[in-house]
């Protein structure tokens, strides 16, 4: 169930990313500061596996 769970949560996130006109801005933004320093992702999630900082990761690392 759980890993039904994180399909469903990680898909939803992903297609939010995707369909949000801001998110060229956001990554963007996130590529000029990674160039110069360390970028840390923060989540407030009591699952370290599945939150909202892993799927930017991946989403940011895919881009």
């Amino acid at each position: 169930m759980r890993a039904q769970c994180g399909f469903f949560f990680n898909d939803r996130y992903i297609q939010e990313l995707e369909n949000d006109p801001t998110r060229g801005t956001l990554d963007n933004m996130i590529y000029k500061i990674a160039a110069d320093r360390k970028v840390t992702l923060v989540y407030a999630a009591k699952d370290t596996d599945l939150n909202h900082a892993n799927i930017l990761r991946t989403w940011l690392l895919s881009r």
